[in-house]
């Protein structure tokens, strides 16, 4: 578990400009993120492991204000308390499963690992609600999504200081 409270944390706005938007970083006054992590590993055998991790995160403004600037537009202005951090699921983890293999005669080790790893939506920017009215953009968020991974791995190819390694990420097509 960990707690952490923030003073004149500094977070980056997307404004309107004339010729599109721009990132400008101002302070969003106080925040508290709090969360727990857990991780396990387990071993049945001596060539199969089963690891797994969860994360859960509480990021929060508790004030998010942003005064009039030359630099801003209008709905770059105004209380965003509401909003969400950007970039940070509420909800992420992930597992794998390895195998692996002592090959005879001292010609390597082989090793095979599936991986799983999935998260809960987030936002691109962190003024990511109309600022009057707190009604959430949602043009701004990047739903959650899986992934599949494998990997096959080689070392010590026939007794040499050489290693062979193959990665495939993303097995389930996800577009995200």
């Amino acid at each position: 578990y960990y707690y952490n409270k923030y003073d004149d944390i500094q977070r980056a706005l997307t404004a309107s400009v004339a010729l599109g938007s721009k990132s400008v970083t101002r302070n969003a006054a106080n925040a508290t993120i709090q969360g727990i992590e857990a991780e396990a590993r387990f071993e049945p055998t001596p060539w199969l492991e089963l690891t797994g991790y969860y994360s859960y995160i509480k990021a929060r403004f508790k004030s998010f204000v942003v005064a009039p600037d030359i630099s801003l537009s209008g709905a770059s202005i105004g209380d965003f308390t509401a909003a969400k951090f950007s970039g940070v699921p509420s909800a992420r983890g992930g597992a794998t499963i390895p195998v692996h293999s002592e090959l005879p005669g001292d010609k390597g080790r082989v090793a095979a690992t599936l991986d799983y790893y999935g998260q809960t939506g987030t936002y691109m920017q962190d003024n990511n609600v109309i600022a009057n009215t707190s009604t959430p953009i949602a043009s701004d968020y990047i739903p959650g999504y899986w992934l599949l991974g494998a990997n096959i791995t080689w070392t010590n190819v026939m007794g040499k200081p050489f290693d062979i390694s193959a990665d495939v990420r993303n097995l389930n097509k996800k577009v995200y």
